[in-house]
């Protein structure tokens, strides 16, 4: 029964847009665990046993905190399910404090970017997709996304939104403003040069001098 809980629980999140990949497979564990044990409902003792098979404490936390969402969900329909204490503490990563760059750090990035390593694709790309994310508000997937086409006079037409929905959008209607940065070469550039999160494993690292300051970049998976 708790098996086919999870997968109800899965069915409605995935039609929400989330892929649920390592979450499902975890959930699906414990169910597995719970049912050994003849539990047919979430039993939070059970839940505090399987989360503590892991040996690093944030797995655990990790672990426990994706039972305790589906737990809730489950109650929702039927109240034999419990919702386990958080005992080995928050599953939630901390997010940084966002900083907004300032026009000028934008400009000193873009242009450090442009002179970074050797004169090859890769200057015009990176500096391209900085100044791109800057004038647009663009997330870099959908950055990554953009095919030379997508720029039409009404705004660019975003193929990887968020929670991978698969109609085409118009995000921002500043084509045009983009055009004006001179930057078509680049901008070949960014739509052909296949960027890749999870290929690509020597990332990027920039330091821009920007007055009295210095900015520190650095993109993972780029």
């Amino acid at each position: 029964m708790l098996k086919q809980t999870v997968q109800s629980y899965l069915e409605v999140r995935r039609a929400c847009g989330f892929e649920l990949k390592s979450q499902g497979n975890l959930l699906r564990s414990f169910a597995a665990y719970s049912d050994a044990r003849g539990k047919s409902h979430v039993c939070a003792d059970t839940a505090i046993e399987w989360a503590g098979l892991a040996r690093l404490a944030p797995r655990q936390a990790r672990r426990l905190g994706e039972v305790i969402r589906f737990a809730r969900y489950a109650r929702a329909e039927d109240s034999r399910h419990e919702v386990p204490p958080p005992v080995f503490g928050s599953s939630q990563r901390i997010r940084p404090i966002p900083y907004i760059f300032s026009t000028d750090e934008v400009r000193h990035l873009v242009q450090a970017a442009s002179q970074s390593g050797r004169e090859t694709l890769r200057r015009y790309t990176y500096s391209t997709l900085f100044a791109l994310l800057a004038c647009t508000g663009l997330r870099v997937s959908e950055a990554i996304g953009l095919r030379y086409e997508d720029i039409t006079p009404e705004g660019l037409v975003i193929r990887s939104a968020l929670l991978h929905k698969s109609d085409l959008k118009t995000k921002v209607s500043r084509a045009d403003e983009f055009r004006r940065c001179g930057r078509t070469a680049g901008l070949f550039a960014l739509a052909f040069a296949q960027l890749n999160f999870c290929r690509d494993s020597h990332g990027f690292s920039l330091l821009a001098q920007t007055g009295d300051s210095q900015i520190a970049i650095k993109l993972r998976y780029l």
